[in-house]
Protein backbone atom coordinates (compact mmCIF):
# COMPACT_ATOMS: atom_id res chain seq x y z
CA UNK A 1 0.00 0.00 0.00
CA UNK A 2 2.86 2.37 0.81
CA UNK A 3 4.31 2.00 -2.69
CA UNK A 4 1.07 3.28 -4.21
CA UNK A 5 1.14 6.31 -1.92
CA UNK A 6 4.73 6.97 -3.02
CA UNK A 7 3.67 6.62 -6.64
CA UNK A 8 0.81 9.13 -6.29
CA UNK A 9 2.77 11.70 -4.27
CA UNK A 10 5.75 11.35 -6.60
CA UNK A 11 3.51 11.76 -9.62
CA UNK A 12 1.95 14.92 -8.18
CA UNK A 13 5.41 16.28 -7.41
CA UNK A 14 6.52 15.64 -10.99
CA UNK A 15 3.49 17.35 -12.49
CA UNK A 16 3.52 20.30 -10.08
CA UNK A 17 7.26 20.81 -10.42
CA UNK A 18 7.22 20.62 -14.21
CA UNK A 19 4.23 22.97 -14.39
CA UNK A 20 5.78 25.85 -12.45
CA UNK A 21 9.16 25.16 -14.07
CA UNK A 22 7.57 25.64 -17.49
CA UNK A 23 5.68 28.72 -16.34
CA UNK A 24 8.91 30.35 -15.23
CA UNK A 25 10.81 29.31 -18.36
CA UNK A 26 8.09 30.40 -20.77
CA UNK A 27 7.80 33.74 -19.00
CA UNK A 28 11.52 34.30 -19.55
CA UNK A 29 11.07 33.35 -23.20
CA UNK A 30 8.27 35.88 -23.65
CA UNK A 31 10.32 38.54 -21.91
CA UNK A 32 13.23 38.06 -24.30
CA UNK A 33 10.88 37.55 -27.30
CA UNK A 34 11.99 34.08 -28.35
CA UNK A 35 9.97 32.46 -31.14
CA UNK A 36 7.30 29.82 -30.32
CA UNK A 37 9.20 27.03 -32.05
CA UNK A 38 12.35 27.82 -30.05
CA UNK A 39 10.28 27.89 -26.86
CA UNK A 40 8.94 24.44 -27.73
CA UNK A 41 12.24 22.84 -28.74
CA UNK A 42 14.70 24.44 -26.33
CA UNK A 43 12.94 25.69 -23.22
CA UNK A 44 9.71 23.72 -22.78
CA UNK A 45 11.10 20.47 -24.21
CA UNK A 46 14.12 20.82 -21.93
CA UNK A 47 11.90 21.59 -18.96
CA UNK A 48 9.46 18.76 -19.59
CA UNK A 49 12.34 16.31 -20.06
CA UNK A 50 13.62 17.04 -16.56
CA UNK A 51 11.20 14.50 -14.99
CA UNK A 52 12.64 11.80 -17.26
CA UNK A 53 16.18 12.84 -16.34
CA UNK A 54 15.44 12.99 -12.62
CA UNK A 55 13.63 9.64 -12.78
CA UNK A 56 16.56 8.06 -14.65
CA UNK A 57 19.16 9.36 -12.17
CA UNK A 58 17.08 8.14 -9.25
CA UNK A 59 16.73 4.75 -10.94
CA UNK A 60 20.54 4.54 -11.17
CA UNK A 61 20.83 5.59 -7.52
CA UNK A 62 18.36 2.88 -6.49
CA UNK A 63 20.15 0.23 -8.54
CA UNK A 64 17.40 -0.30 -11.14
CA UNK A 65 19.30 0.84 -14.26
CA UNK A 66 17.01 -1.08 -16.64
CA UNK A 67 14.37 1.58 -16.03
CA UNK A 68 16.59 4.21 -17.70
CA UNK A 69 16.51 2.61 -21.15
CA UNK A 70 12.86 1.65 -20.81
CA UNK A 71 11.98 5.18 -19.71
CA UNK A 72 13.58 6.75 -22.79
CA UNK A 73 11.89 4.30 -25.16
CA UNK A 74 8.52 4.62 -23.47
CA UNK A 75 8.70 8.42 -23.28
CA UNK A 76 9.58 8.87 -26.95
CA UNK A 77 6.82 6.53 -28.06
CA UNK A 78 4.31 8.13 -25.67
CA UNK A 79 5.29 11.63 -26.82
CA UNK A 80 4.31 10.87 -30.41
CA UNK A 81 1.54 8.29 -30.24
CA UNK A 82 -0.14 9.19 -26.95
CA UNK A 83 0.44 12.94 -26.68
CA UNK A 84 0.09 13.84 -30.36
CA UNK A 85 -2.92 11.55 -30.50
CA UNK A 86 -4.66 13.29 -27.61
CA UNK A 87 -3.66 16.80 -28.72
CA UNK A 88 -4.93 16.24 -32.27
CA UNK A 89 -8.33 15.30 -30.87
CA UNK A 90 -8.55 18.73 -29.27
CA UNK A 91 -7.32 20.63 -32.33
CA UNK A 92 -5.72 19.44 -35.60
CA UNK A 93 -1.96 19.90 -35.54
CA UNK A 94 -1.00 21.89 -38.61
CA UNK A 95 2.46 23.08 -39.57
CA UNK A 96 2.62 26.80 -40.30
CA UNK A 97 3.47 27.06 -43.99
CA UNK A 98 6.44 29.11 -45.08
CA UNK A 99 7.55 29.72 -48.62
CA UNK A 100 10.86 30.38 -50.33
CA UNK A 101 11.52 32.83 -53.11
CA UNK A 102 10.73 31.21 -56.47
CA UNK A 103 13.98 32.61 -57.82
CA UNK A 104 16.00 30.43 -55.44
CA UNK A 105 18.05 27.68 -57.05
CA UNK A 106 17.34 24.02 -56.28
CA UNK A 107 20.43 23.88 -54.05
CA UNK A 108 19.23 26.90 -52.08
CA UNK A 109 15.75 25.41 -51.69
CA UNK A 110 17.13 22.08 -50.49
CA UNK A 111 19.44 23.90 -48.09
CA UNK A 112 16.50 25.93 -46.81
CA UNK A 113 14.39 22.83 -46.20
CA UNK A 114 17.20 21.04 -44.36
CA UNK A 115 17.94 24.13 -42.28
CA UNK A 116 14.27 24.77 -41.51
CA UNK A 117 13.64 21.19 -40.47
CA UNK A 118 16.87 20.57 -38.57
CA UNK A 119 14.89 19.29 -35.58
CA UNK A 120 13.35 16.57 -37.77
CA UNK A 121 16.73 15.34 -38.98
CA UNK A 122 18.24 15.36 -35.49
CA UNK A 123 15.24 13.47 -34.08
CA UNK A 124 15.64 10.80 -36.76
CA UNK A 125 19.42 10.61 -36.40
CA UNK A 126 19.17 10.32 -32.59
CA UNK A 127 16.72 7.41 -33.01
CA UNK A 128 19.14 5.65 -35.38
CA UNK A 129 22.01 6.18 -32.92
CA UNK A 130 19.85 4.71 -30.16
CA UNK A 131 19.26 1.58 -32.28
CA UNK A 132 23.04 1.25 -32.67
CA UNK A 133 23.52 1.42 -28.89
CA UNK A 134 20.88 -1.28 -28.40
CA UNK A 135 22.72 -3.54 -30.85
CA UNK A 136 26.01 -2.94 -29.01
CA UNK A 137 24.37 -3.59 -25.65
CA UNK A 138 26.05 -0.82 -23.63
CA UNK A 139 26.38 2.97 -23.47
CA UNK A 140 29.66 4.15 -21.91
CA UNK A 141 30.57 7.55 -20.52
CA UNK A 142 32.56 8.41 -23.67
CA UNK A 143 29.49 7.82 -25.80
CA UNK A 144 27.50 9.81 -23.29
CA UNK A 145 29.87 12.76 -23.67
CA UNK A 146 29.54 12.50 -27.45
CA UNK A 147 25.72 12.57 -27.21
CA UNK A 148 25.82 15.61 -24.92
CA UNK A 149 28.12 17.34 -27.41
CA UNK A 150 25.63 16.56 -30.19
CA UNK A 151 22.86 18.05 -28.07
CA UNK A 152 24.83 21.26 -27.48
CA UNK A 153 25.67 21.58 -31.18
CA UNK A 154 22.01 21.06 -32.07
CA UNK A 155 20.78 23.70 -29.61
CA UNK A 156 23.41 26.25 -30.65
CA UNK A 157 22.72 25.74 -34.35
CA UNK A 158 18.98 26.05 -33.75
CA UNK A 159 19.33 29.25 -31.75
CA UNK A 160 21.63 30.75 -34.38
CA UNK A 161 19.26 29.83 -37.21
CA UNK A 162 15.90 30.87 -35.81
CA UNK A 163 14.85 34.48 -35.57
CA UNK A 164 12.67 35.77 -32.78
CA UNK A 165 9.16 36.23 -34.16
CA UNK A 166 6.57 36.59 -31.45
CA UNK A 167 3.36 37.95 -32.92
CA UNK A 168 1.61 37.88 -29.58
CA UNK A 169 3.01 38.93 -26.25
CA UNK A 170 1.17 38.13 -23.02
CA UNK A 171 -0.64 41.09 -21.56
CA UNK A 172 1.01 40.56 -18.21
CA UNK A 173 4.41 39.10 -17.47
CA UNK A 174 5.57 38.09 -14.02
CA UNK A 175 8.82 39.65 -12.74
CA UNK A 176 12.08 37.97 -13.68
CA UNK A 177 12.93 37.27 -10.04
CA UNK A 178 9.63 35.40 -9.63
CA UNK A 179 10.33 33.40 -12.78
CA UNK A 180 13.67 32.37 -11.29
CA UNK A 181 11.96 31.23 -8.07
CA UNK A 182 9.48 29.19 -10.14
CA UNK A 183 12.35 27.49 -11.93
CA UNK A 184 14.23 26.61 -8.72
CA UNK A 185 11.13 25.33 -6.89
CA UNK A 186 10.09 23.41 -9.99
CA UNK A 187 13.44 21.65 -10.19
CA UNK A 188 13.33 20.69 -6.51
CA UNK A 189 9.76 19.39 -6.79
CA UNK A 190 10.65 17.34 -9.87
CA UNK A 191 13.66 15.74 -8.19
CA UNK A 192 11.71 14.97 -4.99
CA UNK A 193 8.76 13.64 -6.95
CA UNK A 194 10.92 11.43 -9.15
CA UNK A 195 12.52 9.82 -6.10
CA UNK A 196 9.17 8.80 -4.66
CA UNK A 197 7.77 7.86 -8.06
CA UNK A 198 10.62 5.50 -8.96
CA UNK A 199 10.56 3.94 -5.49
CA UNK A 200 6.86 3.22 -5.82
CA UNK A 201 7.17 2.00 -9.41
CA UNK A 202 10.01 -0.38 -8.54
CA UNK A 203 8.02 -1.98 -5.72
CA UNK A 204 4.91 -2.28 -7.87
CA UNK A 205 6.99 -3.92 -10.61
CA UNK A 206 8.19 -6.57 -8.17
CA UNK A 207 4.67 -7.11 -6.80
CA UNK A 208 3.17 -7.60 -10.27
CA UNK A 209 6.08 -9.71 -11.46
CA UNK A 210 6.92 -7.28 -14.27
CA UNK A 211 10.47 -6.61 -15.38
CA UNK A 212 12.06 -3.24 -14.66
CA UNK A 213 12.27 -2.62 -18.41
CA UNK A 214 8.53 -3.06 -18.90
CA UNK A 215 7.67 -0.87 -15.91
CA UNK A 216 10.01 1.78 -17.33
CA UNK A 217 8.34 1.68 -20.75
CA UNK A 218 4.83 1.88 -19.27
CA UNK A 219 4.23 3.39 -15.82
CA UNK A 220 7.37 5.50 -15.50
CA UNK A 221 7.36 6.66 -19.12
CA UNK A 222 3.69 7.70 -19.12
CA UNK A 223 4.01 9.42 -15.75
CA UNK A 224 7.06 11.44 -16.75
CA UNK A 225 5.51 12.29 -20.14
CA UNK A 226 2.51 14.02 -18.59
CA UNK A 227 4.22 17.46 -18.57
CA UNK A 228 4.55 17.17 -22.37
CA UNK A 229 0.88 16.22 -22.55
CA UNK A 230 -0.13 19.23 -20.45
CA UNK A 231 1.91 21.68 -22.54
CA UNK A 232 0.71 20.04 -25.75
CA UNK A 233 -2.94 20.45 -24.72
CA UNK A 234 -2.35 24.09 -23.80
CA UNK A 235 -0.76 24.63 -27.22
CA UNK A 236 -3.72 22.92 -28.89
CA UNK A 237 -6.28 25.10 -27.12
CA UNK A 238 -4.30 28.21 -28.08
CA UNK A 239 -3.81 26.87 -31.64
CA UNK A 240 -0.02 27.25 -31.36
CA UNK A 241 0.85 24.20 -33.45
CA UNK A 242 4.52 25.15 -33.93
CA UNK A 243 4.84 25.13 -30.15
CA UNK A 244 3.40 21.60 -29.89
CA UNK A 245 5.59 20.27 -32.72
CA UNK A 246 8.72 21.81 -31.23
CA UNK A 247 7.91 20.42 -27.79
CA UNK A 248 7.58 16.83 -29.02
CA UNK A 249 10.60 16.87 -31.34
CA UNK A 250 12.75 18.63 -28.76
CA UNK A 251 11.70 16.34 -25.94
CA UNK A 252 12.53 13.20 -27.93
CA UNK A 253 15.96 14.60 -28.80
CA UNK A 254 16.59 15.54 -25.15
CA UNK A 255 15.53 12.06 -24.04
CA UNK A 256 18.15 10.29 -26.15
CA UNK A 257 21.06 12.73 -26.29
CA UNK A 258 20.45 14.39 -22.91
CA UNK A 259 19.06 11.74 -20.57
CA UNK A 260 21.12 8.83 -21.84
CA UNK A 261 24.15 11.10 -22.13
CA UNK A 262 23.95 12.37 -18.56
CA UNK A 263 22.96 8.98 -17.11
CA UNK A 264 25.92 7.24 -18.76
CA UNK A 265 28.30 9.65 -17.01
CA UNK A 266 27.33 8.05 -13.68
CA UNK A 267 27.45 4.43 -14.79
CA UNK A 268 27.74 2.36 -17.94
CA UNK A 269 24.20 1.75 -19.16
CA UNK A 270 23.81 -1.89 -20.12
CA UNK A 271 20.90 -2.41 -22.48
CA UNK A 272 18.50 -4.85 -20.76
CA UNK A 273 18.35 -8.22 -22.48
CA UNK A 274 15.90 -9.75 -20.03
CA UNK A 275 13.40 -10.83 -22.65
CA UNK A 276 13.74 -12.06 -26.22
CA UNK A 277 11.26 -11.88 -29.09
CA UNK A 278 11.54 -14.41 -31.88
CA UNK A 279 10.84 -13.73 -35.55
CA UNK A 280 10.51 -16.95 -37.52
CA UNK A 281 9.29 -17.56 -41.08
CA UNK A 282 9.45 -21.29 -41.79
CA UNK A 283 8.59 -20.95 -45.48
CA UNK A 284 11.95 -19.35 -46.28
CA UNK A 285 13.90 -20.80 -43.40
CA UNK A 286 14.21 -17.44 -41.64
CA UNK A 287 14.82 -17.50 -37.90
CA UNK A 288 15.90 -14.46 -35.89
CA UNK A 289 16.12 -13.96 -32.14
CA UNK A 290 16.48 -10.39 -30.93
CA UNK A 291 16.34 -8.71 -27.58
CA UNK A 292 12.88 -7.25 -27.13
CA UNK A 293 14.49 -3.88 -26.61
CA UNK A 294 15.80 -3.95 -30.21
CA UNK A 295 12.26 -4.13 -31.54
CA UNK A 296 11.24 -1.27 -29.28
CA UNK A 297 14.18 0.85 -30.48
CA UNK A 298 13.15 0.27 -34.10
CA UNK A 299 9.59 1.16 -33.16
CA UNK A 300 10.84 4.51 -31.82
CA UNK A 301 12.46 5.24 -35.20
CA UNK A 302 9.35 4.17 -37.14
CA UNK A 303 6.94 6.40 -35.19
CA UNK A 304 9.43 9.28 -35.47
CA UNK A 305 9.56 8.87 -39.26
CA UNK A 306 5.76 8.71 -39.45
CA UNK A 307 5.43 11.87 -37.35
CA UNK A 308 7.96 13.78 -39.49
CA UNK A 309 6.27 12.59 -42.69
CA UNK A 310 2.83 13.70 -41.54
CA UNK A 311 4.05 17.12 -40.40
CA UNK A 312 6.42 17.97 -43.27
CA UNK A 313 4.71 16.26 -46.23
CA UNK A 314 1.03 16.14 -45.36
CA UNK A 315 1.48 19.10 -42.96
CA UNK A 316 -1.45 17.99 -40.83
CA UNK A 317 -2.41 15.50 -38.13
CA UNK A 318 -6.17 15.45 -37.76
CA UNK A 319 -8.58 13.65 -35.45
CA UNK A 320 -8.67 10.43 -37.49
CA UNK A 321 -4.89 10.15 -37.41
CA UNK A 322 -4.94 10.97 -33.70
CA UNK A 323 -7.35 8.11 -33.02
CA UNK A 324 -5.11 5.73 -35.02
CA UNK A 325 -2.09 6.90 -33.00
CA UNK A 326 -3.91 6.18 -29.72
CA UNK A 327 -5.05 2.75 -30.88
CA UNK A 328 -1.50 1.81 -31.91
CA UNK A 329 -0.18 3.03 -28.57
CA UNK A 330 -2.65 1.02 -26.49
CA UNK A 331 -2.00 -2.10 -28.58
CA UNK A 332 1.76 -1.61 -28.03
CA UNK A 333 1.29 -1.27 -24.27
CA UNK A 334 -1.03 -4.28 -24.10
CA UNK A 335 1.57 -6.41 -25.90
CA UNK A 336 4.19 -5.41 -23.32
CA UNK A 337 2.06 -6.16 -20.30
Amino acid sequence: MVEYIYLIIGFLGLVFGAEILIRGSVNLAHTFKISPFIVGVVIVAGGTSIPELAASLQAINLGVKDIVIGNVIGSNIANILLIIGVVSLVHPIVEIKTSTDSSFSLVHKVGYIVSKNISDFVAIISSIIFIYFCWRGVITYLEGLLMLLCLVVFLVSLLMKEKADFKEVPEKLIPLWLSSIFIVIGLLAVIFGSNLFISGASEIAKTLGLSETVIGITIVAIGTSLPELATGLVAAFKKQTDFAIGNILGSNIYNIFGILGVSSLFTDLEVPLSFVRKLQIDAIGFNLNLSGIIYDAWFVLIVTLIFVYLMRVRKRIGKKTGIIFLLIYFVYISLLV
